[in-house]
């Protein structure tokens, strides 16, 4: 299977419930931005955070819906497949008066692939800095979850 397929795979698993759940949130206090995946690897960068969105979500989390996050990053003038800066993320977070702010990056070297993400309070404080790797495209949903504390 290309690299295309399995990606569109991995996102149509989990789809239905991050939809269904973006729904019902709408006192949201955690922001989740787009993961940085390399210049020009969008769908990378779109899949990861939205499985890592609905990870967020299955822990109990209220998360901003996407039309959210979307218009705080055009307000800040950031696209989404952007390398944030603490700086940038903090401000945006901010403006959407988010408790938890969420952003890092995902980087491919070889089959091996490298999840990054720092979860910061409102205030800008680390609450955890990251990362895991592993080998092969399924070890991206395996990193999130150990990353966020669902798999030990």
């Amino acid at each position: 299977m290309t690299k295309k397929i399995l990606l569109s795979l991995l996102a149509a698993s989990f789809l239905p419930l991050y939809v269904f759940a973006q729904g019902l949130d709408i006192d949201a206090d955690t922001a989740v931005f787009y993961l940085y995946a390399g210049k020009d690897n969008t769908a990378l960068c779109e899949t990861v955070t939205t499985y890592l969105r609905t990870a967020v979500l299955y822990m109990g989390y209220k998360i901003h819906p996407i039309p959210y996050v979307l218009k705080v990053m055009e307000w800040a003038e950031v696209k989404k497949n952007q390398d944030l800066s603490y700086e940038e993320v903090l401000k945006m977070g901010q403006k959407l008066e988010a408790k938890n702010i969420i952003y890092g990056s995902v980087a491919k070297s070889g089959s091996t692939y490298t999840v990054s993400l720092n979860w910061l309070d409102g205030e800008g404080n680390t609450i955890s800095s990251s990362e895991s790797s592993g080998k092969g495209e399924y070890s991206i949903s395996t990193s999130i979850d150990k990353l966020l504390g669902l798999l030990k």
